[in-house]
């Protein structure tokens, strides 16, 4: 079965300015009009090993065989690419999405791409103006930030229609606990308001709403129907839902077939505001995952989420502190993010990439380096399996109650500890007990959730005898014998599961209670004939070995007895 999406679209974040910096005067946009936003100083070090200078064409050999003006340029160089970013100015204002840039590839130098977004209906010059102060002077409430743009037709966080000919200040309010509520748009050569902008979520504030918290209003869809239609493309058939309460979250959560999660939203690296009256913790998270496999695919949108991404924070609850085949993605707005990282567009290159069969780490990377202004102060962040792919299609699929067991116990390096099980299972065991484990996996693991200590009692057994089952997996003699006191320690574990299972049976259900109960008896029984044998001996001798599946290996050499 395809597997189900949650898109939860509550605040949707717009931010298109692509700019760098703080910078100098300059005569025209044809000349350095950069100059204000240009990065200052020799060489800064930017996210995942970008290192980022200022330079011209005249001082770069490289860039000044494409291009022949006196502009600066801010210069990306990455493992594999060097790419250059020029920002539009106009004096003092930004033009949004007017830019000019080169990529090349590290080793060859080869031009791969150039990019030359530049309208033609800019003055080379500000016409007089209003004041900043007095722009703000036309608003109420308290001031966050004023800025000077020249409106693209193509904006996403400034989407007013027409587009605006003048540049505009826009100036950012926020409410009495410092939430960004609204974006005033004036006309800064009239002195009139022409509309509203779409608000950022703000940064270390725990907020109680979506895009306006004190009137829980507010509800641009772009974000959200980006990916929406990204993931309905990749083939997730997906819910999109603006605003979900707390059960509809949960419930997605707490799924088998929800596999790639999307939320955009106030927050912090731990929480998300998912409607007015209600907000999402990741310590509530990691309560309503247990039992169910890690969430393959977050992608967590709010402002801090991905500021941090360990213990008790929303990335590492998603991944259940994985880091095998489970992947988050998101924003870190943090510093000067607003001005450098027009989001939108680099989510849509990011999901463009992923549903050409990257992986997702590939597909992050690919679109940092489309848009390298991401990364100058870790706007966007990356967490979890650097080999991990959504396209084909994944299943999140079920627990089973070994994989639940080390995963709630925090067992370090869970794959070493399971897969010598899965080898075992694979190449050893009849396939009527594996199907039959399978079939009641979902309601063992509900039992041990129930009782995290019987879930940590199953971890330690697990460690155990790990080791003794690689051996046996992998040909190697064993001459170490199951003692009694080995025996009594799994069926003290089996008999506590039996009960679990029956104080679960209301939700299980009777029949099914005892069906389960008879199947960990037959294992009981399986145990208590194993006494003085080695593993090998005890699995050739059990219901449970296939002896046609695989070669049996090596047996112990008996030890001659000693004289007494």
């Amino acid at each position: 079965m395809k597997s189900k999406t949650l898109l939860i679209g509550l605040v949707v974040i717009a931010i298109s300015a692509l700019i760098v910096g703080i910078g100098i005067t300059a005569s025209s946009d044809e000349q350095s009009e950069t100059g204000r936003f240009v990065v200052l100083g020799e060489t800064q070090s930017g996210i995942f090993g970008v290192t980022v200078t200022t330079v011209t064409p005249c001082s770069d050999e490289l860039l000044g065989k494409y291009e022949k003006s006196d502009k600066h340029f801010t210069k990306f160089v990455s493992d594999d690419a060097i790419v250059y970013w020029h920002q539009r100015m106009v004096d003092d204002a930004i033009v949004e999405k007017d830019h000019i840039r080169c990529k090349f590839d590290k080793n060859t130098k080869e031009l791969i791409e150039k990019e030359f977004e530049w309208r033609s209906d800019i003055p080379e010059h500000l016409p007089p103006i209003i004041t900043r102060e007095e722009a703000e002077s036309m608003v109420g409430g308290k001031i966050m930030n004023t800025n000077l743009w020249f409106i693209s037709p193509k904006s996403h966080r400034f989407p007013i229609k027409p587009t605006p000919k003048n540049p505009c200040w826009t100036v950012s309010i926020a409410d009495d606990r410092g939430y960004n509520i609204d974006v005033i748009i004036i006309d800064a050569v009239e002195g009139k308001i022409l509309g509203h902008g779409v608000p950022l979520p703000s940064s270390g504030f725990s907020f109680s709403g979506p895009q306006d918290a004190t009137n829980c209003t507010g509800s641009w869809s772009e974000y959200p129907q980006n990916a929406e239609s990204w993931f309905n493309t990749m083939g997730y058939p997906t819910e999109a839902m603006l605003y979900p309460n707390e059960v509809k979250v949960k419930s997605h959560i707490q799924s088998t077939e929800t596999a790639v999660f999307y939320e955009v939203a106030h927050g912090s690296s731990y929480h998300f505001e998912n409607s007015c009256d209600d907000t999402t913790y990741a310590t509530e998270i990691s309560v309503w995952i247990t039992g169910y496999t890690k969430m393959p695919f977050t992608f967590i949108h709010s402002c801090g989420g991905m500021c941090y991404t360990g213990p008790l924070s929303l990335s590492y609850e998603f991944r259940k502190g994985s880091t095998e085949d489970t992947v988050t993605v998101g924003t870190c707005l943090e510093g000067n993010c607003s001005e450098t990282c027009d989001l939108f567009e680099w989510q849509d290159e990011f999901f463009y990439h992923v549903y050409q069969g990257k992986t997702v780490k590939e597909a992050f990377d690919q679109a940092m380096g489309e848009y390298p202004n991401c990364g100058i102060f870790s706007c966007v962040r990356f967490a979890g399996d650097e080999n991990f792919a959504i396209v084909p299609v994944v299943e999140r699929g079920e627990y089973c109650p070994l994989e639940f067991a080390v995963q709630q116990a925090r067992v370090p390096e869970p794959a070493g500890v399971l897969n010598p099980l899965r080898k075992l299972r694979d190449d050893h065991l009849k396939e009527e007990y594996v199907d039959r484990y399978y079939e009641y996996s979902p309601d063992l693991t509900k039992a041990m959730a129930k009782d995290p200590a019987l879930a940590h009692e199953a971890a330690k057994l697990l460690v155990k005898y790990s080791p003794m089952t690689g051996r046996y997996v992998k040909g190697i003699s064993e001459d170490k014998l199951i003692t009694r006191e080995d025996i009594e320690e799994v069926v003290s574990f089996t008999d506590r599961l039996k009960r679990s299972v029956m104080e679960n049976r209301e939700e299980i259900g009777v029949e099914r209670s005892q069906e389960i109960v008879k199947f960990i008896d037959e294992f009981k029984e399986q145990v208590e004939a194993s006494e003085g044998k080695t593993f090998g001996e005890a699995l050739h001798r059990s219901i449970y070995y296939h002896k046609d599946k695989s070669k049996t290996p090596p047996q112990r050499e008996k030890q001659p007895r000693e004289n007494k």
